[in-house]
């Protein structure tokens, strides 16, 4: 299994990580982050795809700086945790049937809208 965390590509993740925590309450060194290097949810399950890995789970991350608590999210649009794993058919006694967290399913299933296969 491969747990990956990143943050999305648009202007709301832009705004927040970039102009917000690093410019405005300064909560990250200038340059920390660099927004071309952001992946899309889609763009990063196509990545997996091609490498034979099936999408079991993304889910957002949310963070308060103010209370510096971390929790789990339905939104993607800023940070998110994606859960891959080997499809099925690329691993000895590879299974069809996924599970993880609030999302059970077969893989293929859409999960917060990127499919797993």
């Amino acid at each position: 299994h491969v747990i990956v965390s990143t943050l999305n590509r648009n202007l709301k993740s832009y705004l927040l990580t970039i102009v917000g925590a690093e410019y405005l309450l300064g909560l990250l060194s200038r340059g920390t982050h660099t927004y071309e290097k952001f992946i899309r949810p889609s763009e990063l399950a196509r990545c997996a795809r091609a490498e034979d890995f099936a999408v079991v789970d993304i889910t957002g991350l949310g963070y308060n700086p103010f209370t510096a608590a971390a929790r789990e999210i339905d939104a993607v649009d800023v940070n998110y945790l994606m859960h891959l794993q080997p499809q099925a058919a690329s691993f000895a006694g590879g299974h069809d049937y996924v599970t993880s967290g609030r999302h059970r399913g077969v893989a293929g299933e859409r999960h917060h809208g990127v499919e797993s296969r």
